[in-house]
């Protein structure tokens, strides 16, 4: 299980792959690509910056600016002159990247040539025998494995860190498990917070000093109260949802057919609206006749914030609710609360995974602020919603 500080550099590295991933969607505005399979042949050559959304994206050819991917499986097998920017379970960086990597997935393999500095997050995460990363590296993960060669410092949080390759300058790492292999090279000092001493075999190679620092004890409430808040936590949520399903029904299947039918506008305008908001607010308050205006943005911007908090999961529970209900049974009549009240409490429980649940609960609420912006300029409420999207058989 991943600490506190674990989930934090998570979050920040997460946050900031989402900032670079909606510049590159709109400065990418020639080189676009959304499909279920994408691939960029060996031959293929893009003078320009590319944005690809898919299942699975396989890139073997050469792009001259930046890559911006968002997938299920993505493999990076060809040349990046610029920087790679991904999202998705598996990353595979088996290629060469001129600049640096940034990228945040379930795991991530590196097995190929990194000129610049590395910012990954992840619950694997592994640079493989053979593969050089020319800068720094900050990472955050469960499990953590170098094999390789790192020119630079490796800052890193994780509950195992095993280093067998060479590391040319400082290792900075908070870990409950370090362990260094016979073979291994660290150029500088060894610095690691954990309550366990450090694994270091007969046959590393350590220039600099060796540091463990002292684990700083959190307060823990009572296991009780923990359980209290969990369980009214619980309780509040399946409420609020279900009287919101049976009040407002119309508003909230429309918004789970905008995260239906139009997904990726609704992540790009959603991340377009979280980071152009308040800079927005900001260049209208500098300004004497934008004053006013840049009050009501930044009003209007906070009211969407918490519209997304608290929607995001009912528009996603009666998506997800939905489909479950035709898994279970083709024929049965759909209950609209129902189909909320199930795909909420499953949302709530895969909150508990490690990272899985920071990173799910992260993009609901981003669709969900697209999806309602988006049904702002399409007439929300006068437009009669349409069950058949969600139940296709009734």
């Amino acid at each position: 299980m991943t600490n506190s500080r674990v989930k934090i550099i998570i979050l920040t590295s997460l946050a900031l792959l989402f900032l670079f991933g909606l510049i590159g969607a709109v400065s990418a505005q020639e080189y676009k690509e959304y499909k279920g399979a994408i691939t960029i042949p060996s031959y293929r050559i893009i003078n320009d910056d590319y944005f690809a959304a898919g299942e699975n994206i396989t890139m073997q050819g050469t792009i001259s600016g930046d890559f911006f991917a968002a997938g299920s499986d993505i493999w990076i097998q060809g040349k990046l002159q610029r920087d790679l920017f991904a999202a998705g379970r598996n990353i595979y960086m088996e290629g060469r990247i001129d600049q640096s990597l940034r990228a945040a997935g379930e795991s991530i393999n590196v097995n190929g040539n990194i000129a610049g500095n590395a910012l990954v997050a992840s619950r694997y995460l592994s640079f493989a025998r053979g593969s050089i990363t020319g800068g720094n590296v900050l990472a955050a993960a469960e499990d953590i494995r170098i094999d390789g060669k790192i020119s630079g410092n490796f800052r890193g949080a994780a509950d195992t860190v095993t280093i067998s390759g060479v590391i040319g300058r400082n290792v900075i790492v908070d870990a409950n498990h370090v362990t260094v292999l016979k073979g291994a090279r660290i150029g500088g000092d060894l610095i690691y917070r954990s309550s366990d001493q450090a694994d270091i075999e007969q046959g590393a190679v350590i220039g600099g000093n060796v540091r463990q620092l002292p684990v700083i004890p959190s307060k823990e409430e009572p296991s009780q109260n923990k359980v209290t808040q969990e369980i009214i936590g619980w309780i509040s949520l399946l409420i609020f949802s279900g009287i919101f399903a049976l009040f407002f029904p119309g508003p909230i299947m429309q918004g789970a057919e905008i995260l239906k039918t139009q997904p990726w506008k609704s992540l790009l305008l959603g991340l377009a609206v979280l980071i152009a908001g308040p800079i927005l607010a900001i260049l209208l308050f500098v300004t004497v006749v934008g004053y006013y205006t840049g009050g009501a943005v930044l009003f209007g911007y906070g009211l969407l914030i918490i519209a997304g908090a608290f929607l995001g999961k009912i528009f996603a529970g009666l998506l997800l609710g939905a489909y479950i209900l035709r898994l279970i049974n083709k024929s049965t009549e759909k209950s609209l609360i129902i189909s909320v009240l199930s795909g909420v409490a499953l949302i709530k429980a895969v909150s508990y995974v490690p990272f899985l649940g920071v990173l799910v609960n992260f993009l609901i609420f981003i669709f969900a602020m697209g999806a309602l912006l988006y049904l702002a300029g399409q007439a929300w409420l006068t437009k009669k919603p349409d069950p058949r999207v969600l139940y296709p058989n009734q």
